[in-house]
């Protein structure tokens, strides 16, 4: 499901044709249905995993899911989807000679961040790449794993300034962990990948950025809930004294005092 501000959107597979395919259904913020069950790309193939965000530049909810009309593999389709349930820019997203699927995205102003997991390297690893908000790819492909264990289930989150990128990681047998990734805004990884649970049966994450961090949930010993990137309750203090000088018509430098927090490194300043 995503909120539009005014609105809902939910996406699903349903499989009554014969086929799985990717169905929508939008809701005004009463919840009253506007447009019901809108067949969002209509193949002989089999669509899983629909994922669905709202981009505000462009006032339609973007989706992305996995698509075997190859013949051959899984890749990844995406299609936009307007409130009066006009749907169009359906285009592949991500293709090659091996399997895509699990795609997860997370709305910035101007687009979407896309994950997914995908084979090309000869096991499944975590990829992220930014659509822009006509539902483009707009950077290169890149890797964010870098070992031989087996990945899953990607969750991709927009914090308002950078993406985080949830997963679990397979150990052995039906031990996993869940990892985290920080991304720029730009696409780029930040830093190196940290696991963020206990070795376990960990599986399934789910990721959410509010006032004070990461929140994740995950299944497994037991339902799972950790706040990431914060061992407190309480904000930081604001940062103060700004300065700025050698201003031009289109430059300054700025500085100021850093921002108190007894509790936990202070991880970006969003400088506007």
């Amino acid at each position: 499901a995503a909120w539009s501000g005014s609105g809902y959107a939910v996406a699903w597979v349903d499989g009554s044709s014969g086929h799985s395919q990717v169905y929508a259904t939008l809701l005004d913020a009463d919840e009253n249905i506007t447009h019901q069950d809108i067949h969002v790309s209509e193949t002989t193939f089999s669509q899983t995993g629909p994922s669905m965000a709202w981009i505000a530049a462009s006032s339609v909810y973007q989706l992305a899911w996995s698509d075997t009309r190859s013949g051959t593999r899984n890749e990844i389709y995406g299609a936009q989807l307007v409130p009066d349930s006009t749907v169009y820019n359906n285009n592949l997203l991500v293709s090659g000679s091996s399997t895509s699927n699990m795609p997860s995205l997370a709305a910035s102003p101007n687009g979407c961040g896309l994950s997914w997991i995908d084979y090309r390297d000869g096991q499944m690893e975590i990829y992220f790449a930014l659509l822009n908000y006509y539902g483009s790819k707009w950077t290169a492909d890149t890797r964010l794993t870098e070992n031989t264990t087996e990945k899953y289930s990607p969750d991709c989150v927009w914090t308002g300034i950078e993406y985080g990128v949830f997963w679990y990681n397979k150990v052995v047998g039906n031990i996993y962990s869940i990892r985290f990734q920080r991304v720029s805004g730009m696409g780029v990884p930040q830093g190196s990948a940290v696991q963020v649970t206990e070795v376990g049966s960990m599986a399934m994450p789910k990721g959410a950025f509010a006032h004070y961090g990461y929140l994740f949930s995950c299944v497994g010993d037991g339902n799972y809930v950790e706040p990431l990137g914060c061992a407190s309750p309480y904000p930081p203090g604001c940062p103060s004294n700004l300065l700025a000088y050698g201003v031009s018509g289109t430059t300054a430098t700025i500085a100021w005092q850093a921002a108190l927090d007894n509790y936990t490194d202070i991880a970006y300043y969003a400088v506007y």
